[in-house]
Parts: C-alpha cells; structure tokens; sequence
C-alpha cells in the first residue's frame, strides 16, 4: 500500500559504476516511524526483485546517509541494469523512490581473449585484453563439469599473457577454459591431443 503522505524525506538517491559493481548511495532529510529500505532491481525496468534491505533510522530530523553495492550477476546478457528503493514504514505502507540506472557497457570487462595453440600438447597461452586493472580468475573443467584447476589473478590494464601449464598431465580429451572478469565470462573449449 502506497501512502500520500509518507514521513521519509528522500534527499538524494544515485548509482554509479565502479570496477563492475553498482553503488547505490540515498540519503533523507528527516524520517518519522522509518522502517527499513528495500532494494530493487530489474534489467527490463518493469520487474523488479528485492536485491537487499538496510535498516532506516527509524526517528531522524538530521540528515541520513546510506549505501548499497550490488555486484551484477547479470546472465541474461542485459547492458543495464534499473534500480528503485521502496521506503517502508513501520506500518508497512512504502513508497518508491525513482528508478535510477546504469550502463554495463561502462563496467571494466575482459574485452577479448585468445587461446593457443589448440590442440594442446603440454603448454597453452592465453592473451586477453583487460580495459582497466580488475581480478579475474581462471577454471579449467573437464565436459563434465568437474574442476580440475583454478586459479585468481590480477589482470592489469591492456594485454596480459598467461601460461597455463602441464597439460601433458592430463588424459587426452576435450577440456572447457573459463576466465571471469569483472561481470563478464568467456569459456572456450581446449582440446588436448
């Protein structure tokens, strides 16, 4: 239930982009019988989902600040992502804030890599452009789907080349390369001959 006159002053509310998370930042004026923040989100700005909550302030005449990250775990292949705050009261009536957004694209994201040779003997290379410097990590499964390593790294900015070896050690077959960067994966197949 939506009230008309609802006692949470919304002074601002933001979401910015950083190194693939978004951070959400609100803050009130004064609040009156404020009970919590529901956080939503939405990748079509139509159906939102509860993503979160945070504590209101409950009785406040002075000026409140809050803070929100949301990491993105976005596979449907969305580019942006809508946000909402829905205020509610210790009544349970709410309001919504406005819908603010923000665009994937900008996220700092593995933008394209290589793997070499393939088939595989021993050694296998992997060059892969990284926009800015983020942590990534690296699985190697069999078809399966059992993992047979893994691997965090730093990617730095630019070009980074990466050896993944003893590759000899493992029975000849298909294998699945998967690198996770920020919010974006790639997975390619790697056949060992």
């Amino acid at each position: 239930m939506i009230s008309s006159s609802f006692p949470v002053e919304l002074t601002n509310f933001t979401v910015s982009l950083t190194n693939g998370i978004s951070v959400l930042e609100w803050s009130t004026a004064s609040e009156y019988n404020s009970h919590y923040f529901s956080i939503e989100s939405s990748e079509d700005a139509i159906h939102f989902k509860e993503i979160g909550r945070m504590n209101a302030a409950g009785f406040s005449t002075a000026a409140q600040y809050y803070s929100f990250n949301d990491e993105n775990d976005v596979t449907s292949g969305a580019t942006r992502i809508y946000y909402r705050l829905r205020m509610v009261d210790t009544d349970q009536t709410y309001q919504y804030s406005a819908v603010r957004w923000v665009d994937l694209d900008e996220a700092t994201v593995a933008e394209s890599i290589t793997i070499f040779p393939n088939p595989v003997k021993d050694l296998l290379s992997v060059n892969l452009y990284s926009a800015t410097e983020q942590s990534a990590s690296i699985e190697l499964t069999g078809v399966t789907g059992k993992l047979i390593r893994n691997e965090n790294i730093l990617l730095k900015q630019g070009y980074n080349f990466m050896e993944i070896n003893r590759f000899d050690e493992l029975p000849d077959g298909i294998y699945l390369l998967k690198v996770t960067a920020g919010r974006n994966y790639y997975t390619g197949k790697v056949v060992k001959d």
